[in-house]
């Protein structure tokens, strides 16, 4: 029988800590999960994290209304939670990964315009990515095979067949009916919107990241770079002096590949390409790329490192929190970078808003 089961309810977070039970499979029935800072129903006024009371005006979040902390009540209550990923089909309506540093487990956050809400897996589960192709259509992938599907109402398991439960990495795709998730051991996976295939590439890396539009899709493994053209695949080897980390794609066929070593290279399927940052003083390990247009690309990395491309050239963009970035997304307007200790930025086109800061 297929594993069904609905998110939790709304949590406060005024200057309290999100308590979640030992055995994350409790919160299946829907009802609202318990908080140290009390529970509260849609539409009235939170004050989420200690910063006082929020209006009951639907919006998109600000580094005003975090989360709160997540604490699993077997093991001992930490720092705040990392957040590993991020993706939204609108402002009222964003998802975030959030994973305790000392015990690995995870949970899903949710933001519905007016209150952050916590969804919990059953198990133990550790997860690495969030994406989807609108509300009704979200995918979470992370280790011992954990691929789970939110159909805007209830969370169920989308296990492709792998045999051996490898972690999975990443998740990308265009539609409902196209999505791609990578992880350990050579391995891919692709959904129709009804069954599952497997995508095969003539290399045996464990990948890491995955970017798919509608006439390609790029896979980044530890050891190459993969493009699909929507017919067949080809495999390229990575520069031999980089420790590659993350994929995006560009127009005319070419992808931003971001490094531990500092360095965002441009492959254009013959020649790698490697690109300066303005204003970047020393090596930077970004961790990830996430880009609304070909003119609009970022990259965030350890100790709130960030660089933006706007169709010319890369510029180092403001330090303003010492935590590792791991992810971002963006809507018209604004685009929220999420990482380590509850980090969590937002841009609005013109001004920053960051918690943690530096100050």
């Amino acid at each position: 029988m297929e594993e069904r089961y609905r998110p939790s309810g709304p949590v406060a977070g005024s200057g309290g800590i999100a308590t979640i039970p030992s055995n994350s499979s409790e919160s299946g029935s829907g009802g609202a999960l318990n908080s140290t800072a009390g529970v509260r129903e849609v539409g009235g006024a939170l004050g989420s994290a200690g910063q006082g009371v929020v209006s009951s005006v639907p919006s998109g979040p600000d580094p005003l209304r975090t989360p709160p902390p997540l604490c699993f009540l077997d093991q001992p209550c930490g720092s705040k939670a990392d957040y590993v990923s991020i993706w939204g089909s609108s402002p009222l309506d964003i998802w975030v990964v959030a994973t305790t540093p000392s015990t690995g487990k995870s949970a899903l956050l949710h933001w519905d315009g007016l209150v952050w809400q916590i969804d919990l897996m059953p198990g133990a589960y550790t997860l690495n990515a969030v994406w989807g192709s609108a509300k009704d259509d979200v995918w979470v992938v992370g280790r011992s095979a954990t691929v789970r599907h939110f159909d805007g109402s209830v969370w169920s398991s989308r296990l492709p067949p792998v045999g051996a439960p490898i972690d999975f990495t990443a998740v990308s795709g265009t539609s409902a009916s196209d999505v791609w998730v990578v992880g350990w051991g050579m391995t891919i996976r692709h959904f129709d919107g009804a069954a599952w295939s497997s995508g095969i590439t003539a290399t045996y890396d464990r990948f890491l990241s995955v970017w798919a539009s509608a006439d390609e899709v790029w896979v980044l493994g530890d050891e190459t770079i993969n493009h699909f053209d929507r017919t067949s695949w080809t495999t390229a080897a990575r520069p031999n002096d980089n420790d590659l980390t993350s994929v995006w794609g560009r127009l005319n066929h070419q992808a931003w590949v971001a490094s531990k070593a500092g360095i965002l290279q441009n492959w254009n399927l013959t020649e790698w390409q490697a690109n300066a940052v303005d204003g970047q003083t020393a090596a930077v390990n970004f961790r990830r790329l996430w880009g609304s247009f070909d003119n609009d690309v970022w990259a965030m990395g350890e100790d709130g490192a960030v660089a933006h491309w706007d169709g010319q050239r890369w510029a180092v963009g403001p330090h303003l929190t010492d935590s590792n970035l791991n992810a971002a997304w963006g809507y018209p307007g604004s685009t929220w970078f999420v990482g380590d200790n509850g980090a969590f930025l937002k841009f609005d086109g013109t001004d920053w808003q960051a918690r943690p800061d530096t100050n």
